[in-house]
């Protein structure tokens, strides 16, 4: 058993997407997800520079219990929801189905989060998030949004400090952190909250910016 853990810089709902009944990251962390294997343990932390005064908190823990191509994320009915509708209700806005791969000069990014302010696809973000291959999928997580939980010092092993992923645990300290984790119920998806940047997504304004700068740290 794996388990990668990382600071989640911006929490919109995007990266991961924790709804309609599937925990997905198809966007940023390329290595992750390039590396994650079925079974592997994926943790996510606030930042505590976006976030201050919250301390060091969960933000979600999933275990993947699919690996996907993005061809299959694009074409499988179950992720359809998954798809962002750019008009629509801030869950239907942060979809990170957002690679349009039935194209036969290859996928084509849709407008996102990870599009330019006029809804052009970003180059940078279409290559970095391609680059990692795989759109990790779980059913069996627990995303805690606004109500990310304080980590106990006695597991602050599993903070990952800056950019880039933490995954260097041994088995004991996995099976203590997945222990401890609150309101986590095994083999079932757990939505707790709302996205701490729900709000901003609530708004017309298009965000891409700060998403792209930040959230791929």
């Amino acid at each position: 058993m794996r388990l990668f853990s990382y600071v989640v810089v911006t929490d919109i709902g995007f990266s991961p997407n924790p709804f309609h009944g599937y925990l997905t990251l198809a966007c940023c962390k390329p290595k992750i997800r390039k590396s994650a294997k079925i079974g592997s343990w994926i943790v996510g932390t606030l930042s505590t520079v976006r976030y201050p005064g919250l301390g060091r908190r969960v933000l979600y823990a999933a275990r993947i219990t699919e690996r996907l191509y993005f061809e299959e994320y694009w074409a499988d009915t179950r992720f359809a929801y998954k798809k962002p509708c750019w008009g629509g209700q801030p869950r239907e806005r942060c979809g990170d189905n957002i690679y349009n791969c039935s194209h036969i000069d290859g996928p084509v990014q849709l407008q996102s989060f990870h599009s330019k302010n006029d809804g052009s696809e970003d180059l940078d973000a279409k290559a970095r998030d391609l680059g990692g291959e795989f759109v990790l999928v779980s059913n069996d997580f627990v995303y805690y949004g606004r109500r990310a939980v304080p980590i106990p010092d006695e597991l602050n092993f599993v903070v990952k400090r800056g950019p880039g992923y933490k995954t260097s645990f041994s088995e004991d300290q996995i099976n203590l952190f997945i222990n401890w984790l609150p309101s986590y119920q095994p083999g079932r998806p757990t939505v707790l909250a709302d996205p701490n940047d729900f709000e901003e997504n609530r708004s017309s304004c298009c965000m891409s910016g700060l998403i792209n700068v930040s959230l791929c740290s």
